[in-house]
């Protein structure tokens, strides 16, 4: 007997992408039509229904706008770029103590973003590959490597990824971790892009990002105090990530790291959603109640005692 197998793609919320795997269908409303001007905020119901689409959906539209975000100064993107590469878990250490730099990333735009980075900081070229995913093309993952492997040790120490004698860092490089602001800002972004996701402002808002070590959760967590957020370290399944949970901390974060557009339409929704009665058929009220009158109780009937008397009634003599 022959057997097809059907591979369909869909999204998290049943929608069927389209054949450019495309998820602008879960964001269409009235007409179809697809509306843009959500990335860009306002209130459009593309953007209202934003917090409906999924945290899936938030964390490509914050991942969208920082990779479109243009590092101001030079300091700021070098420290972005080096955070890509730890918290990607690109330097490799081969047998025979030969660094190799090798790194899968899930977009495009953050692929070419960290090569054009890597030629006008440090000088090296770089070689970009997909990597399609058997069955699922929409997953397919992009490599981004060194050219030869000399130029792989040289950027691992000039990037301070790896010390004079080749050994790695198991954190950040230490002039990272004393940067200013700017630079705070700019480990944000680079680990956000690698590894960090948004929820659903409605349920439980948080903002969270997982780090290849515990000694990079600490870097984080140090660049996050400089910005002035509070964060959560957490150990989970032999992860470490680090957590925002105040949604006023999250707006501020997502704008300070060059996503202001999104932070805007997530805080919108917060409200809208913090705003929203609990439930169906419970509309939120602003009078106050009036308690129902009691009910009336029926006399009993004659010759007999009410069942809720406290006298005792003797049983005539037969």
């Amino acid at each position: 007997m022959t057997r097809t197998v059907y591979y369909t793609a869909t999204t998290l919320d049943g929608f069927i992408a389209t054949e450019d795997h495309s998820a602008d269908g879960v964001l269409a409303h009235g007409s179809g039509v697809f509306d843009r001007s959500w990335v860009r905020g306002g209130d459009t119901p593309a953007a209202a229904r934003l917090g409906e689409s999924g945290a899936v959906l938030m964390t490509a539209a914050v991942t969208g706008e920082l990779s479109r975000t243009t590092p101001t100064t030079a300091c700021c993107r070098r420290a972005e770029t080096i955070t890509v590469l730890r918290f990607a878990g690109a330097v490799h250490q081969e047998p025979g103590r030969r660094l190799c730099i090798q790194v899968d990333l899930d977009t495009t735009l953050i692929a070419r973003r960290l090569g054009v980075a890597i030629q006008a900081l440090y000088g090296y070229p770089t070689q970009l590959q997909a990597l399609p995913t058997p069955g699922y093309p929409a997953a397919a993952r992009h490599r981004l490597r060194m050219t030869t492997p000399a130029d792989a040790a040289a950027l691992a120490r000039r990037t301070g990824l790896a010390d004079p004698r080749g050994r790695l860092i198991r954190g950040l490089p230490a002039p990272l971790v004393a940067g200013g602001v700017c630079d705070a800002a700019a480990i944000w972004r680079g680990a956000f892009l690698v590894g960090g996701t948004l929820s659903e402002p409605h349920r439980f808002p948080a903002l969270e990002v997982v780090c290849p070590s515990l000694e990079a959760a600490m870097a984080l967590t140090g660049a996050a105090r400089r910005l002035g957020i509070t964060t959560r370290t957490k150990h989970i399944r032999d992860t470490v990530r680090v957590t925002v949970r105040d949604p006023d901390a999250i707006t501020a974060l997502l704008t300070t790291i060059g996503a202001p557009d999104t932070a805007a339409t997530w805080a919108n929704t917060a409200r809208s959603a913090a705003s929203t009665p609990p439930g169906p058929g419970c509309p939120a009220s602003t009078t106050p109640t009036t308690p129902a009158p009691p009910t009336p109780r029926r006399p009993p009937p004659p010759g007999q005692s009410a069942p809720w008397s406290s006298s005792v009634t003797r049983c005539p003599k037969i």
